[in-house]
């Protein structure tokens, strides 16, 4: 694979996680949680997955960046699913260890393209991974307001109706 279509095969599949990272994150504003860290997470890890595949010289990369949506989804995500994440993360971590042991001597690319590369997919997988989690973490923490604001709401009413109560007897 030549360099400039590597990069081309690598700027599509970074375009459809992106759009897939916007779905996670619709979801997310939302309010639903769970399925829009399923889909974030999954849409990182199989986007890991063909990097191990296409560049098994960003081992460390995918490796690394294969653990972040496993962690956040364990947050986020119920147990089973959590689980899954889990599994699928150390996959796509082994398959980056096992693609560069078997296509690591390979490379006939530019080591300085292959560092460009590893830094700027690194710095955006990690700005988007930030970005979804800070905006689930908003959600999570509106919905308990909404909650603890509820539960004071119905705590006062229960008082007003026994006040009502006792005069009436």
């Amino acid at each position: 694979v030549s360099g400039s279509r590597l990069l081309a095969g690598l700027a599509a599949l970074a375009a459809a996680g992106a759009l897939l990272d916007l779905v996670g994150a619709n979801l997310v504003a939302r309010g639903r949680i769970q399925r829009g860290m399923g889909v974030f997470a999954a849409s990182v890890l199989s986007v890991l997955a063909a990097i191990a595949v296409l560049v098994p010289e960003q081992v460390t990369t995918v490796v690394v960046g294969s653990l972040i949506p496993v962690v956040f989804s364990l947050q986020f995500l119920s147990d089973r699913a959590g689980r899954i994440t889990a599994a699928a993360g150390i996959s796509v971590a082994l398959l980056a260890l096992t693609t560069h042991g078997l296509l690591g001597w390979r490379s006939s690319l530019d080591a300085q393209l292959l560092r460009w590369v590893d830094l700027a997919g690194g710095s955006l997988a990690l700005a988007a991974l930030v970005g979804v989690f800070v905006q689930a973490r908003g959600v999570v923490s509106s919905r308990t307001d909404l909650l603890i604001q509820t539960s004071a709401d119905a705590e006062q009413r229960r008082s007003q109706l026994d006040l009502v109560e006792q005069q009436q007897r």
